[in-house]
């Protein structure tokens, strides 16, 4: 019976920073797939496909003494991300957002393992649109809804699930955006963006038991963006600070809450615009990125770089 509460506590711990995973709700391409507005097509309704390879890498040190557990974590992922945007003359727009990824966990210490697992990350859902305050401000407002490609877990994902959140996500969002400088061959834009994410219960067997919950929460993000473009060089940097909230176990007879955590995280991207593309003739974008990020819990510390092809159809 003790093993077993112990390790109740532990999947309760260990769940902390598990969306975090996820790239889809995670990494910084919503701006990067943002590039109707430099383009310019004229047609009523177009397509914008994007595709980011992508390296992601997280470390954690988990110590619980009354529990003598000593964990040293990491968790190194490789995919890409793929996004498809339909967005209309009068700029309304739907995203439809998935990743392909493989992921390996590796831990050591008080408990020593490997795993690992290939799939596709959640299916998430966004629409909105585009509100043209003057020739300077933007306003962006939106709506999200997650999917998980996967729903079961097994033991050995007691510290986070393998590619994927494995809740369903229902949230929005809202975007201003000022351009300082707005001209034919250079421009300047400052965006803040809020972002609001619910994830529900469901329950976690085999790793809690068959009665009792996990309580996934709310995650927050403040975005802060700076972007400049000299011709066809896109150039930006971020801050985001991510909020989680709410999280616990719910058992038959307790409740178990988590204390609320902010992750911070920085990212740069450098994006090349071009008007025709080699092979498929249409205008696009090619670029690269990176993303560190820090949370006092667990001493995480996260990293990730990726590249960027998009085409506009």
């Amino acid at each position: 019976m003790k093993n077993k509460i112990t390790l109740f506590i532990l999947s309760f711990l260990f769940f902390q920073d598990m969306l975090s995973v996820s790239l889809v709700y995670n990494m910084k391409i919503r701006r990067a797939v943002s590039l109707g507005a430099i383009l310019q097509s004229e047609q009523r309704v177009f397509w914008l496909l994007t595709a980011l390879p992508i390296f992601y890498e997280r470390s954690r040190h988990i110590v619980a003494p009354t529990l003598h557990q000593n964990i040293y974590t990491k968790d190194k992922t490789a995919g890409a991300i793929f996004n498809i945007r339909g967005i209309t003359s009068d700029h309304w727009w739907l995203e439809f957002t998935t990743g392909l990824e493989n992921q390996k966990t590796v831990s050591c210490g008080t408990a020593t393992f490997k795993t690992s697992r290939t799939g596709f990350d959640d299916i998430v859902l966004s629409a909105g649109k585009n509100f043209f305050l003057n020739d300077n401000a933007q306003c962006v407002v939106y709506g999200i809804c997650g999917f998980p490609t996967k729903t079961s877990v097994n033991l050995l994902e007691a510290q986070g699930p393998l590619v994927g959140s494995r809740f369903f996500g229902l949230g929005a969002g809202a975007e201003f955006s000022y351009s300082f400088i707005k001209k034919l061959q250079r421009s300047l834009l400052a965006v803040a963006q809020a972002r609001f994410v619910h994830f529900f219960n469901r329950k976690w067997f085999p790793i809690l038991p068959c009665t009792a919950q996990i309580e996934p929460g709310n995650i927050t993000d403040l975005f802060i963006i700076m972007q400049y473009r000299e011709r066809k060089d896109v150039f930006e940097v971020g801050y985001n600070p991510t909020f989680f909230t709410n999280q616990g176990v719910r058992f038959q007879a307790s409740h178990v809450a988590s204390p609320n955590f902010v992750r911070n995280s920085f990212y740069a991207n450098y994006l090349h615009l071009f008007m025709k593309s080699w092979i498929f003739k249409r205008p696009g974008a090619v670029g690269a990125g990176f993303n560190i990020g820090r949370a006092d819990i667990f001493d995480t510390k996260i990293a990730a770089c990726w590249f960027n092809v998009s085409l506009l159809f």
